[in-house]
Parts: C-alpha cells; sequence; structure tokens
C-alpha cells in the first residue's frame, strides 16, 4: 500500500511540474504529499498566475481521470491556500543545506491551508 501511494503522489507531482511552467512560478519545496509552490508578487498577480494555475492543474486532473480511475481507483482531488507579501529568504543548515522562507506571510499561509483541510467537504 505505501508503494501504491508513493507512485499516486509521484504521478500528481508529474502533473503539476507539466503545469507550473505555463503559469510562470517555481516549486519551492515536496512536502510529503504537498507542493509549495512561489511566485515573486508581480508574476503571481500577472494574468492572474496564481490562481488559474489551480485552475489549469484540476483541468489535468479531470483529463486524466481514467488513467488515476484505472491505476490506483480513485481520482486525485487537491485543494491549494494562497497568501502574498513579504519574506525572507535564507540559506539554512550545515550538512543538509536548503532554502527556507521566514515570515509573517508563511505562517498566515500554514493557517490559510489548515482551514482549507477543515473545509475541504464542505463545497
Amino acid at each position: 500500500m505505501d508503494y501504491r501511494y508513493s507512485q499516486l503522489i509521484q504521478d500528481c507531482f508529474y502533473d503539476v511540474n507539466d503545469v507550473v511552467s505555463k503559469y510562470d512560478t517555481e516549486i519551492h519545496q515536496y512536502v510529503g504529499d504537498e507542493v509549495v509552490l512561489s511566485w515573486p508578487y508581480a508574476k503571481g498577480l500577472a494574468n492572474k498566475n496564481c490562481v488559474a494555475l489551480f485552475f489549469e492543474f484540476q483541468r489535468v486532473l479531470v483529463s486524466r481521470k481514467s488513467y488515476y480511475n484505472d491505476k490506483y481507483e480513485l481520482i486525485p482531488e487537491f485543494k491549494a491556500g494562497l497568501h502574498g507579501g513579504k519574506l525572507m529568504v535564507a540559506e539554512v543548515g550545515i550538512v543538509k543545506k536548503e532554502l527556507a522562507f521566514h515570515g509573517d506571510v508563511i505562517n498566515t499561509s500554514a493557517r490559510i491551508q489548515a482551514e482549507c483541510n477543515a473545509r475541504m467537504w464542505q463545497f
């Protein structure tokens, strides 16, 4: 079961990778089954990139529903939280270095994401 779940997440990540380049964003990191995307503020707002990406990824999953249903007997669903503002980017770590985002915008984004978790099935 763990292997199959991992395959499902990887397939979703492949599908989202095909979408991100169209909306001028970068994948900051993968966290479990989550993808953290980031834009410079103006690029996120240009052409409504930050919102349009959500709906494009949703269309991709719908267009591939037969694939997902045949392989996993389900159709993936996802949610997104969105927030903007100033933050700091810092390199952290010694043994394993990575870029970390710090600031109120991160804390607020985490709260928005928590609300998405609580409300996902209320649509």
